[in-house]
């Protein structure tokens, strides 16, 4: 495998959120700092994108396709807008549906930067093993077939062979 096409793939850690956004919460007569809900939708995908393997052969209905993970984040995003510490922690305009989509997205943007297999110079990345389903298969893609044309093999050489029977060359 050549340095650039190692070059292609995103290194280990595949995600950084950043520093959270903190904001003050009431505690009884003080105030207490807790990370908005941004922080919260950004850490769940770094969970997950921390061992991209779940995304492979998955087993939990969260990661079946595409689509059950962005629902899932949507879920997600909705129960942080029905916490008890919403009013301090959800940020102005914030929208459940979009903000889970919108992490989501990030999620397969980055699946699409990591490999399955280093190791095989065919590799697909992440994401395209796991909507193909392929991510139990080495490089994650099914086994490559050479179908070049082959050519026929060429005549024995037999000597005398370009000699006619009236003893005559032929060229």
């Amino acid at each position: 495998m050549t340095a650039t096409s190692i070059s292609k793939w995103k290194s280990w850690p595949y995600y950084n959120p950043g520093s959270p956004n903190l904001v003050f919460v009431p505690e009884g007569s003080t105030f207490g700092l807790m990370p908005d809900a941004n922080w919260d939708m950004s850490q769940a995908i770094l969970q997950d994108l921390k061992s991209p393997t779940k995304f492979l052969t998955p087993t939990d209905p969260q990661y079946k396709d595409p689509t059950a993970y962005a629902m899932n984040l949507i879920a997600l995003a909705t129960s942080l807008v029905e916490g008890p510490n919403s009013k301090y922690i959800i940020p102005a305009g914030w929208n459940p549906q979009i903000v889970g989509l919108q992490f989501a997205q990030i999620v397969f943007n980055v699946l699409q930067q990591i490999p399955v297999n280093l190791g095989d110079p065919d590799t697909v990345d992440v994401f395209t093993a796991w909507i193909h389903g392929t991510g139990n298969l080495y490089g994650g893609h099914p086994p490559i077939v050479d179908i070049s044309p082959v050519s026929a093999p060429a005549p024995p050489q037999v000597p005398g062979a370009n000699v006619s029977i009236f003893g005559i060359s032929q060229v």
